[in-house]
């Protein structure tokens, strides 16, 4: 039921996770459920990459990109504050009204935080 894998080279028997991302997305969710996945780092990537205006952004989608190689290296999925930040991370990356914001706008954003006024 917690999708583990038997492993004779592991004498292991309470292991909870796949090291390669890519495997314990498959075992949790499956074909369907890891083409959602990488479609929506990637729109995120490509998004933050092509329209963004800004350099904040379009260096999340470069950390998103690093993130998506990973995946199939040796990433593994848990509860945990990278899982957090990478989902806040591709949020960031869909917003529009962070992806038009220049550079300067971007700086004071930070220096001054207040609620983007969306149109």
């Amino acid at each position: 039921m917690n999708a583990g894998y038997a492993s004779d080279a592991f004498e292991t028997y309470s292991r909870q996770v796949v090291e390669v991302g890519f495997l314990q997305i498959l075992l949790k969710i499956g074909i369907v459920g890891f083409v959602l996945y990488m479609t929506l780092i990637i729109s995120a990537i490509f998004k933050a990459l092509s329209k963004s205006k800004n350099l904040f952004i379009k260096s999340l989608g470069l950390l998103l990109a690093g993130y998506a190689l990973m995946v199939f290296v040796e990433n593994i999925i848990a509860y945990n504050s990278l899982n957090i930040i990478i989902w806040i991370v591709v949020g960031m990356c869909h917003s529009e009204a962070l992806r038009k914001l220049s550079n300067q706008e971007i700086k004071d954003l930070f220096n001054n935080p207040q609620p983007l006024q969306v149109q």
